[in-house]
């Protein structure tokens, strides 16, 4: 890039973080959420999809393999039909999708200001049930026939009865649209239900003149023809289960809410008199707590349920046995071994493991009454225990053993996929807190306590061998180490000799391997410091530790944080703030982060970050989490690839994300020459192109994106393009990424153009 462009195009970017609002914490990383909720499954043809408020996922082999389609994360899509050769995707709010690709590629249509419901098809029209509204369109996506109606969030839903479509309009009514002769009624169920309040709500379907829905913790069944109805089946827990309709039968899935019993999930036909089991008996892993959210047929054979937490479970002959096609189990502590492979430890040592990104997860396939026995295992790291994978086959769970002799680890040798329960350490310790370092492939551990009655404190380093065992430990007396790491083949830990004074503390270094440690420098810390406790959050950068510390100031809250440089043997304050706690210092690329809450009435989150940490006076500014609520920030792999979680605002659910440093680019920007243009368009890339190309679009914030028109025009000013060749996929509130499809025009010069009200800015693009 030209010198001269570099400086115009840095005072447009200077310009633009207050015009467009660019983050540089979102901006500088490329992230992909690898938790969600799935809330429905749709095939055609080979191609098997499941969605949800994670974007979408894709198999062509009937669930063995999967693959992420090229859609972004940021939309909750809640229904979807195949129609003709097309994919027609619901979004919860403004938008609809489309794939004419096999669910590969999508263009997001505008369909509306509005919350979405759910949509349906009989096979020739599509269905859309949306606030105040029904709609009904073509296999063309033209809008044919709309029917203003009352509805609300509680009674979302509705069914296809040949060309009636039954609404669930609450107070114990159904609402009947016939889409051929354009007739509605009411069907009062007052009577049928003696509750003339009874709230219809989901799971309602339809099988023939037969309608399902239930109310409270009863399943109904109603003819809309003859109006006869019956209780069919007790739910006896309504809530993550799902009801389908098939071959003239009605099926339902649900499971128990035990987290003792792994066996808790059940699948029956609903029959006139009783519920007919069809699943037999066990499970093909360690699964508990499922959550449905939709039961699809496939097939007479095939079905796939999917719901919380990556959830896909189908069965391949009619539902007597299942399998896990995808469950993740939670996650306590996450490590990540590649961008491909990550391990996950949850509550009562349960672990999941992805090797395709966080794409689908599985969990374990093992299970012991001793994880849930032993109350410990609920959260290890509360009760003198630790879990920790030390490469992507080897990992553990450890706990303080309730008896002597009692089991007290969970131990998997191939990556989560098989677990086994051992007495594999016995420490013989109180009042210990275990850390894990890796140093050039040996396992350390660092526990440090002081005995109840007052004989000794000390801390102790276990060293472990590759079967995770313990090879040998020194015992040092009367110092304490509360975090430990490895820097230039040393390590090094941040403690205290406890013979110094309460606000003294100490770096202390080992040269062989954590067998021998001396004094490598002291400092003290903030005087109003609660003494004599570790520091709650702290984290290795370069050749610095950054420690957070807790104060208390005329009992209000206050953290410090300390950067410790342990090669120059200095510390430095780098900020001061009233707060309940603070999020470990953090760094993508040159800039460093750092998060922080506040309890009261409404749990307050934010973040600062500072673009330089190593001036003598920090400036630390506010940073505005647009998307999302500020993210925990997790594991680390290296300087670039690390996890987060985070509640995604749009949405309104937490996720976690897999991220890493975006990596800087040759692509030459258009020098700006009017750097407060309220739109903007990049260089086209690639430039010339034959097929397609693609541009970063910015907007000023104040306009409303969804009111933009994209054309193309050839050099006479004769329009070649229109709107559905053009896919925009938004990043943030400001930018995003502009697609236009140019398979079928000609080779020459033109010109693409983007539109909001009376502001117009375009861009040449060469086709070869």
């Amino acid at each position: 890039m030209k010198t001269s462009q570099i400086l115009i195009l840095t005072l447009f970017f200077l310009t633009a973080e207050s015009l467009f609002g660019q983050n540089p914490f979102y901006d500088n990383i490329e992230f992909s959420q690898i938790t969600c909720n799935f809330n429905g499954s749709c095939y055609g043809g080979k191609n098997l999809l499941v969605y949800g408020n994670g974007g979408i996922i894709r198999s062509t082999d009937m669930g063995t393999t999967w693959q992420r389609t090229a859609i972004g994360d940021s939309l909750n899509i809640i229904g979807m039909v195949n129609i003709a050769d097309k994919f027609v995707g619901l979004c919860s709010k403004k938008y609809m999708i489309v794939s004419s690709d096999g669910g590969k590629n999508w263009q997001q249509h505008y369909l509306g200001d509005f919350t979405n419901y759910a949509i349906q098809t009989d096979g020739s029209n599509i269905y859309f049930l949306v606030a105040g509204e029904l709609l009904v369109m073509n296999t063309a996506l033209e809008k044919i026939k709309e029917y203003p109606i009352e509805t609300d969030s509680l009674y979302n839903s509705f069914a296809l009865s040949g060309k009636s479509v039954i609404i669930s309009a609450g107070k114990a009514e159904l609402l009947e649209i016939n889409s051929e002769n354009n007739q509605r009624r009411t069907i009062s169920l007052a009577g049928f239900l003696g509750n003339a309040t009874a709230k219809i709500t989901t799971p309602i379907t339809a099988n023939g003149k037969d309608i399902y829905f239930s109310v409270a913790s009863n399943l109904y069944r109603f003819n809309i023809e003859s109006g006869i109805g019956a209780t069919i089946f007790y739910v006896s827990y309504k809530k993550g289960s799902a009801i389908a309709a098939y071959g003239g039968n009605v099926y339902y899935l649900w499971r128990k809410s035990d987290l003792n019993d792994i066996d808790s999930v059940y699948f029956v036909r609903l029959g006139n008199d009783a519920a007919i089991k069809i699943k037999q008996p066990g499970n093909d892993r360690y699964i508990v707590g499922l959550w449905f959210h939709n039961l699809t047929f496939i097939s007479a054979d095939t079905l796939i349920a999917v719901g919380n937490s990556n959830l896909i479970y189908m069965s391949f002959n009619g539902g007597r046995k299942w399998e896990i096609k995808s469950f993740f189990a939670g996650a306590i502590d996450m490590f990540l071994f590649n961008d491909k492979e990550f391990r996950a430890i949850g509550n009562y040592a349960k672990i999941s493991y992805t090797n395709n990104g966080g794409i689908t997860w599985l969990p374990q396939k093992d299970y012991s009454p001793v994880y849930t026995e032993n109350k410990y295992f609920y959260f290890p790291k509360n009760h003198s225990g630790c879990q920790f994978f030390k490469d992507k086959n080897n990992g553990f769970v450890y706990v303080t053993p309730l008896h002597t002799a009692d089991t007290n680890t969970v131990i998997t040798t191939n990556g989560g996929e098989n677990t086994f329960l051992s007495v594999k350490y016995d420490f013989h310790f109180n009042n210990y807190v275990t850390y894990a370092i890796e140093s050039e492939n040996q396992y350390l551990f660092t526990s440090w306590g002081c005995h109840p009655d007052n004989i000794g404190c000390w801390t102790v380093i276990f060293r472990l061998n590759d079967t995770l065992g313990i090879e040998y430990k020194t015992v040092l007396p009367n110092w304490h180490f509360y975090y430990m790491t490895s820097f230039d083949n040393s390590l090094y830990a941040v403690g205290r000799d406890l013979a110094d004074s309460a606000l003294h503390y100490t770096v202390f270094v080992s040269n062989d391997k954590g067998k021998n440690w001396e004094k490598h420098f002291a400092f003290d810390i903030a005087a109003d410091t609660l003494v004599e406790v570790e520091p709650f959050e702290v984290s290795h950068i370069g050749s610095s530790i950054y420690a957070e510390f807790f104060a208390i100031v005329e009992n209000l809250s206050k953290q410090h944080i300390l950067k410790i440089d342990i090669a120059s043997k200095t510390t430095k304050n780098l900020l001061n703030i009233a707060a309940h706690g603070v999020w470990r210092v953090f760094n993508v690329g040159s800039n460093y982060f750092v998060g922080y809450y506040i309890y009261g009435n409404v749990l307050i989150t934010d973040m600062l970050y500072t673009e330089d940490i190593n001036r003598d006076s920090v400036v630390w500014q506010p940073l505005r989490t647009e998307r999302f609520s500020m993210p925990f920030i997790g594991r680390f792999v290296s300087d670039t690839l690390f996890y987060f979680s985070a509640t995604d605002t749009a949405k309104g659910d937490g996720a976690i994300y897999i991220a890493r440093a975006k990596k800087s680019t040759s692509v030459i920007e258009e020098p700006i020459t009017n750097s407060n243009q309220p739109l903007y368009i990049s260089t086209p890339i690639p430039n010339p192109t034959r097929n397609s190309v693609k541009m970063r679009l910015y907007w000023d914030q104040t306009f409303d994106i969804e009111n933009a028109e994209f054309s193309a025009f050839n050099v006479l000013g004769k329009a070649v393009s229109g709107a559905p060749k053009f896919q925009l996929t938004r990043q943030n509130l400001y930018s995003g990424e502009l697609v236009w499809d140019a398979a079928d025009i000609p080779a020459g010069v033109y010109f693409v153009r983007f539109r909001i009200g009376d502001k117009t800015t375009t861009t040449p693009v060469i086709l070869e």
